[in-house]
Protein backbone atom coordinates (compact mmCIF):
# COMPACT_ATOMS: atom_id res chain seq x y z
CA UNK A 1 0.00 0.00 0.00
CA UNK A 2 1.34 3.45 -0.92
CA UNK A 3 0.97 6.00 1.88
CA UNK A 4 0.99 9.79 1.65
CA UNK A 5 4.60 9.78 2.87
CA UNK A 6 5.63 7.46 0.03
CA UNK A 7 4.13 9.89 -2.49
CA UNK A 8 5.28 13.04 -0.67
CA UNK A 9 8.39 12.34 1.44
CA UNK A 10 9.13 16.04 2.01
CA UNK A 11 8.11 18.03 5.08
CA UNK A 12 4.41 18.91 5.09
CA UNK A 13 3.35 20.92 8.16
CA UNK A 14 -0.18 19.47 8.28
CA UNK A 15 1.24 15.94 8.42
CA UNK A 16 4.61 16.41 10.13
CA UNK A 17 3.81 19.13 12.67
CA UNK A 18 6.13 21.82 13.97
CA UNK A 19 9.21 22.47 11.82
CA UNK A 20 11.58 22.59 14.83
CA UNK A 21 10.41 19.15 16.02
CA UNK A 22 10.62 17.75 12.51
CA UNK A 23 14.21 18.99 12.13
CA UNK A 24 15.19 17.66 15.55
CA UNK A 25 13.89 14.21 14.64
CA UNK A 26 15.88 14.18 11.39
CA UNK A 27 19.11 16.17 11.52
CA UNK A 28 20.33 16.51 15.08
CA UNK A 29 21.28 12.96 15.97
CA UNK A 30 17.85 11.62 16.88
CA UNK A 31 16.75 10.28 13.52
CA UNK A 32 18.16 8.19 10.74
CA UNK A 33 17.47 10.50 7.80
CA UNK A 34 18.07 14.12 6.91
CA UNK A 35 15.08 16.47 6.59
CA UNK A 36 13.50 16.63 3.13
CA UNK A 37 11.86 19.63 1.51
CA UNK A 38 10.44 20.58 -1.87
CA UNK A 39 11.02 23.94 -3.52
CA UNK A 40 12.80 27.16 -2.67
CA UNK A 41 10.37 28.44 -0.02
CA UNK A 42 11.68 26.13 2.71
CA UNK A 43 15.28 27.07 1.93
CA UNK A 44 14.35 30.70 2.54
CA UNK A 45 12.54 29.79 5.77
CA UNK A 46 15.49 27.75 7.07
CA UNK A 47 17.80 30.66 6.20
CA UNK A 48 15.59 33.29 7.85
CA UNK A 49 15.15 31.19 11.00
CA UNK A 50 18.93 30.66 11.32
CA UNK A 51 19.10 26.90 10.67
CA UNK A 52 21.38 27.21 7.63
CA UNK A 53 25.04 27.89 8.42
CA UNK A 54 27.03 29.53 5.59
CA UNK A 55 30.04 27.47 4.45
CA UNK A 56 28.85 24.49 6.52
CA UNK A 57 25.29 23.56 5.57
CA UNK A 58 24.87 21.37 2.51
CA UNK A 59 21.93 20.92 0.16
CA UNK A 60 21.49 17.62 -1.65
CA UNK A 61 19.13 17.85 -4.62
CA UNK A 62 17.44 14.47 -4.98
CA UNK A 63 16.71 12.87 -8.34
CA UNK A 64 14.52 9.77 -8.44
CA UNK A 65 16.12 8.05 -11.41
CA UNK A 66 18.33 8.49 -14.43
CA UNK A 67 20.50 11.16 -12.84
CA UNK A 68 22.82 11.32 -9.84
CA UNK A 69 21.88 13.53 -6.89
CA UNK A 70 23.69 16.87 -6.65
CA UNK A 71 25.42 18.39 -3.58
CA UNK A 72 25.80 22.13 -2.99
CA UNK A 73 27.51 24.12 -0.25
CA UNK A 74 25.43 27.03 1.03
CA UNK A 75 27.48 30.21 0.75
CA UNK A 76 24.67 32.66 1.56
CA UNK A 77 20.96 33.24 1.26
CA UNK A 78 21.23 33.66 -2.50
CA UNK A 79 24.31 31.57 -3.31
CA UNK A 80 24.99 27.83 -3.61
CA UNK A 81 28.27 26.38 -4.87
CA UNK A 82 28.49 22.97 -6.53
CA UNK A 83 30.57 20.49 -4.52
CA UNK A 84 32.92 18.15 -6.39
CA UNK A 85 32.64 14.58 -5.08
CA UNK A 86 33.47 11.14 -6.51
CA UNK A 87 29.69 10.69 -6.94
CA UNK A 88 26.74 13.07 -6.62
CA UNK A 89 28.66 16.26 -7.43
CA UNK A 90 26.78 19.52 -7.81
CA UNK A 91 26.91 21.52 -11.00
CA UNK A 92 30.25 23.39 -10.88
CA UNK A 93 30.13 27.10 -10.13
CA UNK A 94 27.91 29.44 -8.16
CA UNK A 95 24.12 29.21 -8.39
CA UNK A 96 21.00 30.92 -7.14
CA UNK A 97 19.11 28.58 -4.75
CA UNK A 98 15.80 29.82 -6.15
CA UNK A 99 16.72 28.31 -9.53
CA UNK A 100 18.41 25.13 -8.28
CA UNK A 101 15.65 24.22 -5.79
CA UNK A 102 12.58 25.21 -7.82
CA UNK A 103 10.10 22.32 -7.64
CA UNK A 104 12.91 19.95 -6.59
CA UNK A 105 13.05 17.53 -3.68
CA UNK A 106 16.10 18.32 -1.56
CA UNK A 107 17.77 17.30 1.66
CA UNK A 108 19.26 19.71 4.22
CA UNK A 109 22.46 18.63 5.98
CA UNK A 110 24.56 20.19 8.76
CA UNK A 111 21.95 22.54 10.18
CA UNK A 112 22.20 24.67 13.33
CA UNK A 113 20.48 22.74 16.19
CA UNK A 114 19.84 25.89 18.25
CA UNK A 115 19.21 28.65 15.70
CA UNK A 116 18.69 32.35 16.21
CA UNK A 117 16.55 34.06 13.56
CA UNK A 118 18.45 36.33 11.22
CA UNK A 119 17.58 39.99 11.30
CA UNK A 120 15.99 41.29 8.17
CA UNK A 121 17.34 44.53 6.81
CA UNK A 122 14.73 47.20 7.22
CA UNK A 123 13.87 49.54 4.40
CA UNK A 124 13.56 53.09 5.61
CA UNK A 125 11.29 55.56 3.90
CA UNK A 126 13.10 58.71 2.73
Amino acid sequence: MVTGFDRDPQYIAERDGDLREYLASRDFGYGSTFPLFRGYEFFRRLWDEGYIIPDMSVIRVMWSFGREDEHYMVKGKSELTGITLPHHSGIPGTHNPRRILKNRLWEAQCLEPDPEPRRRKSVRNP
